[in-house]
C-alpha cells in the first residue's frame, strides 16, 4: 500500500509518461481492390511479400465493403493507402510506390 502510495506520488511529479511503456509506431497498408480488377490480381505477389516481411496490410475488396471505400474517397483501383500511428502518410494506385515507401518508413531491405 504504502509502495504504491509512493509510486503514485513519484507519478505525479514526474509525470504519468516517465512510467509509460515505449510504443513502436505502427504502420498498416489498406489495399483497396476488387475480384474483377486485373492490376489488383498483379498486385498480389507484392502484397504478400510485404506481409512476408512483417509488414501489416489489410485487403479490402471494395465490392464487399463500399461504404469504407466512399469513405476513404476510393475513385481507383487497386488504391493503396499508408497510415503511420492512425494517420494517413501515403496514398498511390501503385503497389511498388506503396512497397518502396512503407520498406523505407520500417527500414527494410
Amino acid at each position: 500500500m504504502r509502495r504504491c502510495l509512493i509510486l503514485g506520488m513519484l507519478a505525479l511529479i514526474l509525470g504519468c509518461s516517465a512510467f509509460a511503456t515505449p510504443q513502436a509506431e505502427t504502420v498498416k497498408v489498406y489495399a483497396f481492390t476488387a475480384p474483377w480488377c486485373s492490376a489488383c490480381q498483379q498486385a498480389k505477389p507484392i502484397i504478400t511479400e510485404m506481409r512476408a516481411k512483417g509488414v501489416s496490410v489489410i485487403s479490402i475488396n471494395t465490392d464487399d465493403q463500399p461504404e469504407l471505400a466512399k469513405e476513404h474517397r476510393i475513385k481507383y483501383l487497386p488504391t493503396f493507402i499508408v497510415f503511420k500511428d492512425g494517420v494517413s502518410v501515403k496514398r498511390t494506385t501503385s503497389v511498388r510506390t506503396a512497397q518502396k515507401f512503407v520498406y523505407k518508413l520500417l527500414g527494410i531491405k
